[in-house]
């Protein structure tokens, strides 16, 4: 569930640069209450200080700024998360017991989770502030809902939820999309984890590849994250599966 929830955190964030105005817009503002003519009386009702007043919300920004935040925040966030959770994954396959499973899960969900520390502790108080106080960005209005009559509530509930799509709609609020989702997830790298460390015998069965000889013991960044790029010296292996007699 943590990787999922780094990966949700992730694409949503793709979205909000994608779905923000490509134009330059002002993200702080000052506001005062429009509720009561004297700001000085209802900073005193409402127990609110002048830095109160300020609001930051999320808006628009310009191409090169989105193409910068893509680049360096996006693209290298979602590439930490594939290596970390197929590496992750690999090390969970290869535990042998239970208790040493859950450790290994642990840490990998603490390994997803140091990025918010390293906010935590070393990011000012005016920069925890403006997370704190920023605004969602609105994706989508609901304006026509405000102005529909309760006639038109009615026949759109009627049309939608007890017409001809009401099983649709049904399913789609009782169908854990979430769930399916990171079922297909594990199913996906339970997969690529056979693919790249196991044969297919005749018989079905799966085994293990026979275990060759690096070319060196030198750190091959590549091979970390791509097991093709590892070279292997041309001699018989370490290791082979014996032949069942």
């Amino acid at each position: 569930m943590a990787t999922y929830n780094d990966l949700r955190e992730t694409l949503s964030l793709m979205n909000l640069l994608w779905a923000v105005p490509s134009k330059p817009e002002k993200w702080l503002s000052y506001e005062t209450p429009e509720f009561h003519e004297d700001k000085e009386e209802a900073k005193k009702v409402h127990g609110w200080s002048e830095l109160d007043l300020v609001q930051f919300n999320v808006c628009g920004m310009p191409a090169v700024w989105k193409i910068i935040n893509f680049s360096i925040i996006a693209v290298p966030k979602l590439v930490i998360w594939v290596v970390l959770v197929s590496s992750g994954f690999h090390f969970l396959m290869e535990t042998a017991t239970i208790t040493n499973l859950i450790v290994n899960s642990m840490a990998l969900a603490f390994i997803l989770s140091i990025d918010e520390m390293i906010f935590a502790a070393f990011s000012t108080v005016a920069v925890k502030h403006m997370m704190e106080k920023l605004e969602d960005h609105v994706l989508f209005e609901a304006e026509f809902e405000e102005r529909e009559t309760e006639e038109d509530v009615l026949r759109r509930y009627t049309s939608t939820d007890l017409g001809s799509g009401r099983w649709m709609s049904c399913y789609r609020w009782i169908i854990p999309r979430r769930l399916i989702f990171c079922l297909l997830l594990m199913g996906f790298f339970y997969w690529r984890y056979y693919i790249n460390n196991c044969l297919l015998l005749p018989d079905g069965s799966w085994v293990s590849k026979p275990l060759r000889q690096p070319e060196g013991v030198g750190y091959n960044f590549l091979g970390f994250l791509v097991p093709s790029f590892l070279n292997y010296l041309d001699t018989s292996p370490l290791w082979s599966m014996p032949e069942a007699t």
